[in-house]
């Protein structure tokens, strides 16, 4: 049987527990496993409304949200890259943190408000937007 990705095999190895202690290129990497991470989060918002009529109220915003990869002080943080040869460490291996930073996280909302009396109790609203959630 021939794998298309040679990286099967020892994530599967990895996943089910077996270790090849005898390769020069297996690490076990052991230390204290409780973790105290700290991730640096900033969001940016700016929002308008445009009335185009006594009636209808277009409103407008952009949200700009950054979430950085978690961090412990420490740079011992862990993640599983196949390609890097299994468990790597953070600060070693070529990895400076277990996930990329992304500053492309722009969310744009849109919604309006009509109003078919102009002073009438009845009021239709309806709102778009994107969203984007914490990792986890």
């Amino acid at each position: 049987m021939t794998l298309a990705d040679s990286n099967i095999l020892p994530l599967a190895d990895f996943m089910a527990g077996y270790l090849d202690t005898t390769s020069s290129s297996t690490v076990i990497t052991l230390g204290n496993t409780e973790r105290l991470i700290h991730i640096k989060t900033f969001s940016l918002f700016a929002q308008d409304a445009w009335k185009f009529s006594p009636k209808l109220t277009f409103n407008y915003g952009m949200r700009w949200d950054y979430e950085g990869p978690p961090g412990d002080g420490k740079n011992d943080l862990s993640v599983f890259i196949p390609s890097k040869g299994g468990l790597v460490t953070q600060g070693s291996g070529g990895i400076d943190s277990i996930y990329k930073k992304i500053y492309t996280n722009f969310s744009p909302r849109v919604g309006f408000a009509y109003q078919p009396k102009v002073n009438g109790s009845l009021v239709v609203r309806a709102g778009f937007g994107v969203f984007f959630d914490t990792r986890g």
